[in-house]
């Protein structure tokens, strides 16, 4: 079930506790939303959009630099992190040219797939980032390049 919550609400509330928030966005990929500004970390695949070959499995880890321990976080990550086989990144570096255009094509294939699956007589509901549940929550955080991408 793809549904987006109230990211802003989220990071208020972790923050009020002390926490720190981890976001991982890649089911829609970082081409459509923004949220660094409100997680102390955000992890994501590369295999799903950057390697659109599903020949790497590679992700990546951001810390938010404006966070209240950003360097602290910066060294614990940089700590435990596996570096990606030499090969693996020569890949990923030839095939990450073209992860603006397929998400593109995502973005515009997607609602008419939505379409087909809202009409289907054996599809009760469909779960999407424009579902009209989380749609509002999901332009919060739209990337400002896309802010009505179905991503």
């Amino acid at each position: 079930m793809i549904q987006t919550p109230d990211v802003p609400a989220l990071a208020a509330l972790v923050r009020r506790h002390g926490a720190r928030l981890v976001l991982d966005p890649s089911i829609v990929s970082l081409f459509c939303v923004d949220v660094l500004a409100h997680a102390d970390l955000v992890v994501n695949s590369l295999t799903k959009f950057a390697a659109s070959e599903g020949d790497i499995l590679a992700g990546l880890v951001a810390v938010n630099p404006a966070g209240p321990d950003a360097e602290t976080l910066r060294r614990s990550v940089a700590a435990h992190l596996e570096p990606i086989y030499p090969r693996d990144l020569a890949r990923l570096a030839f095939e990450i040219g073209d992860c603006e255009q397929f998400v593109s094509h995502l973005n515009s294939v997607t609602p008419q797939i939505v379409g087909w699956l809202e009409s289907h007589p054996k599809v009760r509901r469909v779960y999407w980032t424009l579902s009209p549940d989380s749609r509002a929550n999901y332009l919060k955080i739209a990337a400002a390049m896309r802010p009505s991408a179905a991503c």
